[in-house]
């Protein structure tokens, strides 16, 4: 609504103007005949004026028709002011949205440089885990296998002491090493302590046999007060030998680092 205002206050100025020339044109013109009509003589005076009127009115037909150009020019001046007015307006907006679109995309490849970054990050963490995923493997296999090895090797641990168990429950002398290796043989000892001594009295045939069985030698070991073997046979004794030496044979000695 301003813009149409100020349009039609600028038409109506030039067109005051336009008026206001002619007025004084016209005004100028009528002086000057006058004057001159006042020094001539009637008829050439009276010739003049005629002349003078027709000049005037083709002047006015041609200001109308100046005038009418003039204002359809001013007109059509107006709305290409306004056009012009209007197409700056929009060539900022576009400026603006554009500034705005360049920091947006500024932006964006900021976040796509650091979205790069992050993959190749991660890709290669991805690389590391896989590797150190594929050594505990390794190193759980190896330790699968030295287990099982260790099984096997208490499983005949096992079987041996259980032997020397039974042994140790049989209560066996120390000369008997049956079970574990050695054949049962007779000895003189043996046969003798099976069988049983009998004497008969001298004197008298009234007096009645007596069988007289002998006392026999049961040894006491020193190692763990149980009578029926001696130290150097001791069941307890041998069997933290054979674990000794278990452990030994199976334990590997731990050099220091640098050797």
């Amino acid at each position: 609504m301003e813009e149409e205002s100020d349009s039609g206050d600028e038409i109506e100025n030039y067109t005051a103007f336009m008026t206001s020339a002619v007025e004084t044109t016209k005004t100028s013109s009528k002086a000057s005949d006058t004057e001159k009509s006042d020094e001539s003589d009637g008829v050439v005076g009276f010739v003049k004026e005629e002349s003078d009127d027709e000049d005037i009115s083709e002047l006015q037909q041609a200001y109308n028709q100046l005038y009418k150009e003039s204002y359809k020019l001013a007109n059509s001046n107006v709305k290409l002011s306004k056009r012009l007015k209007e197409a700056l307006e929009e060539v900022d907006s576009l400026k603006k949205v554009n500034n705005d679109t360049q920091v947006e995309i500024s932006q964006l490849k900021n976040h796509r440089t650091t979205l790069t970054d992050k993959v190749r990050f991660l890709e290669k963490d991805a690389f590391d885990r896989e590797g150190f995923k594929k050594a505990l493997e390794d190193k759980v296999q190896k330790l699968k296998t030295e287990l099982a090895n260790i099984h096997l090797s208490f499983k005949k641990f096992d079987a041996g002491s259980q032997k020397i168990d039974e042994i140790w429950n049989a209560q066996r002398t120390s000369f008997d090493m049956t079970g574990i290796g050695y054949k049962e043989k007779a000895t003189t000892s043996s046969q003798l302590a099976s069988k049983p001594y009998s004497t008969k009295a001298q004197g008298t045939s009234s007096m009645p046999n007596i069988e007289i069985m002998p006392t026999k030698f049961v040894p006491k070991c020193h190692q763990c007060s149980v009578k029926g073997h001696i130290r150097p046979h001791c069941p307890r004794l041998e069997t933290k030998h054979v674990h000794a030496q278990f452990i030994t044979s199976h334990v590997k000695p731990k050099h220091p680092k640098g050797l």
